[in-house]
């Protein structure tokens, strides 16, 4: 590949330091490693970029981007396409600044196949939302969201589907008007993808925010292994959203009073939405110096939403754990929360509350929801019905 600048052992499987190489003289569509400065951007933070990455992305193969700023304006992402920084989490080494309007955008259709590893975006120098459109079966690696603009998002897509985002941090500030990844279904769906083993720092207006209207929903999401630090604005919202779950998500201190919006919510979207059901919440924690402020809860439950389940939501220490079910079909197994059930108010205990009683990973019938109903308790053997107020055992009766 005479003319191609590729990274040191690359192909090997070490990450080692990009290796110079004389400028580009002929490099065919598709071939293995093209470095962005070989087609002319500086990096500098200086110089407008967007023309010389936005032909190294269209040579198809991977674009490597050596440590530097990288001043652009929209680039069209296309499908395939596979970006390479030198970045570690967090550190900025490889980074792509926006200058006017997005960083990336995507035709009405979309792109697919993308793959982004160990890149900084940033909106230092303006610029609104950093990534717009429909996006499917890619990937998001060890990459850092920055926004700096209060009305503009890291993320505001309108399609979403199979993608993964791994590693990753997310960077807004505290007054933010917008969410920080915002996916509302338009042109595209929103469903089968997940954010892994990451962080969003601060928040004005939700963290993640996934939306279904039209009568669609959004389907099979997961957040999971998560930190949320600063989630003053509130940490996930979901609007018309089936079979999600979140789990071992962490919320940490609000920097400047509580919590101003519930820090987990569920519910429908006012945009004909379809009701929210079966989303599962498990091993919950916050550990923050300051709790959320009145008629605030750690999660809040909306009207009409079904069927959700909230496993062993606990305080780091000592604190107090607060939950809206509202929805009477919920289910809440294990440790010690404030419970608020419309005007119905307790502490969780072995049989104080209106939801089906069950060990971790016993799933009790539809039926076992309703007053009256039996579930069977398996830590003391014996069935256990609800008076609508208690858990009782039969054998208080005298039935058993």
């Amino acid at each position: 590949m005479t003319g191609l600048s590729v990274l040191s052992g690359f192909n090997s499987g070490t990450a080692q330091a990009a290796v110079s190489a004389p400028a580009l003289t002929g490099v065919l569509k598709g071939e293995l490693v093209v470095n962005v400065r070989d087609y002319g951007a500086v990096g500098d933070g200086i110089a407008d970029d967007t023309a010389s990455v936005q032909a190294a992305i269209n040579a198809g193969g991977i674009s490597y981007f050596p440590p530097g700023t990288y001043k652009v304006s929209r680039l069209a992402a296309v499908s395939g396409m596979h970006l390479l920084g030198a970045a570690t989490v967090g550190l900025g080494r490889s980074r792509l600044r926006a200058s006017v309007g997005n960083i990336f955008g995507t035709a009405a259709s979309g792109v697919y196949g993308t793959k982004v590893v160990g890149l900084v975006f940033d909106s230092f120098g303006g610029g609104g939302d950093l990534f717009t459109g429909v996006w499917s079966l890619g990937k998001f690696e060890d990459c850092c969201f920055i926004q700096y603009q209060s009305g503009a998002s890291c993320f505001n897509v309108t399609g979403w589907i199979d993608m993964l985002t791994i590693r990753c941090t997310f960077d807004h500030i505290e007054t933010a008007t917008v969410p920080t990844f915002k996916a509302v279904s338009g042109t595209g769906d929103l469903a089968q993808s997940s954010f892994l083993a990451s962080r969003f720092t601060n928040s004005g207006n939700y963290s993640i925010h996934l939306e279904a209207t039209d009568g669609t929903v959004v389907e099979n999401f997961s957040v999971r292994d998560t930190n949320f630090e600063g989630p003053k604005g509130g940490a996930i919202r979901l609007l018309s959203a089936r079979n999600t779950s979140i789990e071992h998500a962490g919320m940490w201190d609000f920097v400047s009073g509580g919590a101003t919006k519930h820090l987990i919510y569920i519910g429908t979207s006012p945009s004909a939405g379809a009701v929210s059901s079966n989303n599962e919440i498990s091993h919950y924690v916050r550990d923050a110096s300051n709790s959320p402020v009145a008629d605030v809860y750690d999660i809040k439950i909306g009207p009409g939403t079904e069927f959700t389940t909230v496993t062993h939501p606990r305080h780091q220490l000592s604190g107090s754990i607060f939950i809206d079910m509202f929805d009477t079909t919920g289910l809440i197994v294990g440790d010690s929360p404030a419970v608020i059930n419309g005007t119905f108010a307790t502490v969780i205990s072995s049989r104080s509350v209106k939801f089906p009683r069950v060990t971790v990973g016993q799933r009790p019938s539809p039926a076992a929801a309703g007053r009256g109903s039996l579930a069977f308790d398996e830590s003391h053997g014996v069935p256990i019905y609800s008076d609508g107020n208690s858990w009782r055992k039969l054998s208080d009766n005298g039935l058993a």
